[in-house]
């Protein structure tokens, strides 16, 4: 690669994206300090990733090591945006096999079909000049399957992110969150790695500390969930019976929240608390937990891999469906652009 930037205009850019990267790593360091359930943090990391790949680029561009990065960034783009929808369609296929036709196990299938066809709408926009309304059409799809595309990556490296952030081992109450139990009363395998985890949590604890089990009795269910959790507790993995407290009155992730806190408020006294659920759903609880003011820690519990992809779309939708002012807000300041562009092409 030769050097074809003039040295000015070099030494400029590289220290434009150098104050650019160092001040969104200030946003999302001092963002992340301040609370780390923030949902704007997932865009705080997004922004200070793109910005040091810009500043690693443009500081190195012209060497050996500035080809390898340009070669890799391309790699990592190319895996993003078409290996990953591949990927996601494969996954849903394997969903199907193993938990069955039913629509959450289409979420993954139905994504990467979603991305592709942006992806295809946004080539066939720019091809099809001669129909105005047709390619304004395909390429707002193209568009705003793009802007999906890249918040749902934001959130799903925050995910990431998160999960590595050092964390506390010293609760008092550390809240398990159920699921829907199989046949009415058996445990499904999610709802057991929580209860193993949160176990886990409990006996790590280095202060006295209460197992909260909540979870309500949906329509096909024939005790709660909290039940459920609770005999599972006693004679599986051995805990006593007077440090578990039962929440058996909710029915979706707020209810649970809400009610665990009721409970924890009505005993006093100190409240550290931790949150265990299945890693994927973490982030989403937390930012629930920002919204009730309870304060506590997010831990996440293992899920099959082949899982794991469809449940975090699925996150992703609950939580696009909550901020869906800001989504349509957003999606509207995204394709703006474009408009206009298409707008002025048609006019000259």
């Amino acid at each position: 690669m030769t050097d074809t930037l003039p040295n000015t205009f070099r030494n400029l850019a590289t220290t434009v994206s150098f104050w650019i990267w160092i001040i969104t790593l200030v946003f999302l360091v001092v963002s992340v300090a301040k609370d780390k359930r923030r949902f704007r943090n997932c865009f705080y990391l997004l922004f200070n990733l793109g910005a040091l790949a810009l500043f690693l680029i443009i500081e190195t561009w012209g060497t050996t090591a500035g080809s390898i990065i340009i070669t890799v960034f391309a790699c990592f783009f190319f895996f993003l945006f078409l290996l990953v929808p591949l990927m996601l369609i494969i996954n849903g296929f394997v969903m199907i096999k193993h938990e069955g036709f039913r629509i959450p196990n289409l979420l993954s299938l139905a994504f990467g079909v979603f991305i592709i066809a942006g992806e295809l709408a946004i080539l066939m926009g720019l091809g099809a000049p001669d129909n105005h309304g047709l390619q304004f059409a395909i390429l707002t799809f193209g568009n705003l399957a793009f802007y999906t595309c890249v918040i749902f990556l934001a959130f799903l490296f925050y995910s990431w992110f998160r999960s590595w952030i050092p964390k506390r081992t010293t609760y008092d109450y550390v809240i398990v969150h159920g699921c829907g139990l199989i046949n009415g009363d058996q445990l499904s395998k999610i709802l057991q790695e929580r209860i193993d985890k949160g176990v886990e949590v409990y006996r790590r604890s280095m202060s006295s500390c209460k197992l909260i089990c909540s979870g309500g009795k949906g329509p096909d269910e024939k005790i709660s969930e909290a039940e459920a959790m609770k005999e599972y507790m006693m004679t599986r993995k051995s805990v006593p019976e007077q440090d578990i407290i039962l929440e058996d009155g909710s029915f979706n992730t707020i209810q649970n929240l809400q009610n665990s806190k009721d409970l924890i408020q009505k005993r006093g006294g100190r409240t550290k608390i931790a949150l265990v659920t299945s890693n994927f759903h973490v982030l989403r609880a937390l930012i629930y937990t920002k919204k009730l003011n309870l304060d506590c820690t997010g831990i996440g519990a293992h899920v099959a891999a082949y899982y794991w992809p469809s449940a975090m779309i699925r996150e992703f939708v609950a939580l696009m469906r909550d901020y869906l002012h800001w989504y349509i807000c957003g999606a509207v300041l995204f394709e703006l652009p474009a408009w206009i562009m298409m707008i002025q092409y048609w006019i000259s």
